[in-house]
């Protein structure tokens, strides 16, 4: 996988830093998905909201590369 960025962050699981990221591919919208997409006869566009699975509503994908632990939705601290 190459298409990741480094960040300067450390793994709460084992310590590893930096970790990898990158812009979240579940096509989400700033980590947001729209009902309507996947069932436009019963919703209309906006009218239902719902998390990214894969961003966890961050809009970041971010792993760590040492232990694996996805640590994607997980805020850390600047």
């Amino acid at each position: 996988m190459d298409d990741y960025e480094l960040d300067d962050l450390t793994c709460p699981k084992c310590g590893h830093s930096p970790l990898h990221s990158r812009s979240c591919n579940g096509w989400c919208n700033d980590g947001y998905l729209d009902e309507y997409d996947n069932d436009p006869i019963n919703f209309m566009p906006g009218e239902y909201m719902y998390t990214c699975p894969d961003c966890k509503g961050t809009g970041i994908e971010r792993w760590c590369p040492k232990c694996g632990e996805d640590l994607s939705g997980v805020h850390f601290e600047n």
